[in-house]
């Protein structure tokens, strides 16, 4: 089912209570949503990719426990990345039937390279120290955990876990219902603890079975087996869990926990145009933007004073369809070239900033914008942008 990148020999196990446990980042899915060419556990989170943070953050409380990255889509570019950290206690596996798979293969790939206990993490799930540190603190006593974050909301629709003083007693995932009691139901935080008998109860759930591979998760034995008994802890409030399905989630994500991204969100009611535009242009713009139903530019703006430095049609569809957010670049006037293409108007950056301040705008096709890096694609559906 998979095949091993050992990324050095000396692989160490490590012992909690006497427990050998191990750590495993289920990072093999494509993200049909995501609608990305890299894969969620690559995207960048302050600086470096989610895969390296999030085994930062783990070698952070423990530098013995072995980790396994268990990959499927671009997993090549994946095990780059991995092997980037030279990391003696970690080891890639690729799951070769990721494409079959929800993630509970994945799941199975990880768990035969493990021994007594393991702790299953969701790659493209955003944690902070808080929280991988009382995931660890739970490992070693030879339980099952459902880890999560937060009472469940009844407007949602994300898999949530019902408890009794810490006790499993229930899983939905979809819409509630009108009458649903929300007392007890808190949201899954994308990690999931085994011990031995889940363990051997994973491995062989799909054999004559009603389940199929690509629409079971890694925890639905949990669920299903009578045998099996769970807790659930749910994490405290420094503990951080975020996760992200599509390019909007991520930027809005990133946002939220003050990290810095090349496209950002702006809201629509801030812009400014530099110069006027073509109503003609606009009107073919939006019915292109209609019909593709995303949004795949961003735009580009003086981050300070909102001024549309590209993107003077863009920004009027996006005010005709009623966005309240549109994704952007943005830069200072001292970090981009700017200049005239009418010899009978100048254009000076006094004058930018006077017309901003007074209203006024530049004559359609005056003023030209040169910038340091190549605008990038983006693709983010219209209803996200409302």
């Amino acid at each position: 089912m998979g095949f091993r990148y050992r990324l050095h020999r000396n692989h160490q196990t490590n012992s909690y209570n006497g427990h050998i446990v191990t750590i495993a980042l289920l990072v093999a899915g494509r993200g049909t949503r995501f609608n990305n060419h890299i894969p969620k556990c690559l995207m960048d989170v302050g600086g470096q990719s989610l895969l390296e943070r999030t085994i930062s953050l783990i070698r952070n409380n423990s530098k013995v426990i072995p980790i396994l990255v268990i990959t499927g889509y671009m997993g090549e570019e994946v095990r780059k990345v991995a092997e980037r950290l030279k990391d003696n206690n970690l080891t890639v596996i690729h799951n070769v039937k990721f494409e079959e798979d929800q993630n509970i293969l994945s799941a199975q790939v990880a768990i035969k390279s493990s021994s007594k206990e393991i702790l299953i993490l969701e790659g493209d799930c955003i944690f902070n120290e808080f929280s991988i540190n009382e995931f660890i603190s739970r490992m070693g006593v030879g339980e099952n955990v459902f880890f999560t974050k937060d009472y469940a909301l009844f407007t949602r629709e994300n898999a949530i876990i019902k408890s009794n003083n810490e006790d499993f007693s229930g899983y939905l995932k979809g819409e509630r219902g009108a009458e649903m009691e929300m007392d007890g139901w808190t949201n899954m935080a994308g990690a999931v603890l085994f011990n031995e008998s889940a363990m051997l109860k994973v491995s062989g759930f799909l054999e004559n079975s009603k389940f199929k591979s690509n629409s079971t998760y890694y925890f639905q034995p949990l669920l299903e087996d009578a045998s099996l008994t769970s807790k659930v802890h749910l994490l405290s409030n420094n503990s951080m869990f975020i996760t992200f399905n599509t390019q909007f989630e991520y930027l809005d994500s990133m946002a939220k926990i003050g990290v810095e991204t090349i496209i950002s969100l702006f809201n629509v009611d801030l812009l400014n145009h530099v110069e006027g535009f073509s109503k003609k242009r606009v009107e073919w713009l939006k019915e292109k933007i209609i019909t593709e139903g995303i949004w795949n530019l961003p735009i580009c703006i003086d981050g300070e004073y909102g001024i549309v430095m590209d993107g003077q049609h863009r920004m009027e569809v996006a005010k005709s369809l009623g966005l309240s957010n549109i994704p952007v670049l943005k830069f200072t006037h001292q970090e981009v070239e700017f200049w005239s293409l009418r010899d009978n108007h100048e254009v000076s950056l006094h004058q930018i900033i006077e017309n901003h301040s007074t209203g006024n705008v530049y004559p359609y096709k005056t003023v030209k914008y040169g910038f340091p890096i190549e605008v990038p694609e983006c693709s983010i559906s219209l209803e996200e942008l409302r």
